[in-house]
């Protein structure tokens, strides 16, 4: 999170937290990243 703010040129990450466009962003990136590795755990390959 520290170098996502950073990266956006903001120094407090708490205040980079509070944005609910960044919030929305975060958790959109980590429901995808559920799913796919539940996707992949399984999967059964033939």
């Amino acid at each position: 999170m520290k170098e996502m703010a950073k990266n956006y040129g903001k120094e407090n990450d708490e205040e980079f937290l509070k944005n609910e466009n960044v919030r929305s962003y975060i958790e959109e990136g980590i429901k995808s990243e559920k799913a796919v590795n539940l996707l992949v755990d399984n999967a059964k390959i033939k």
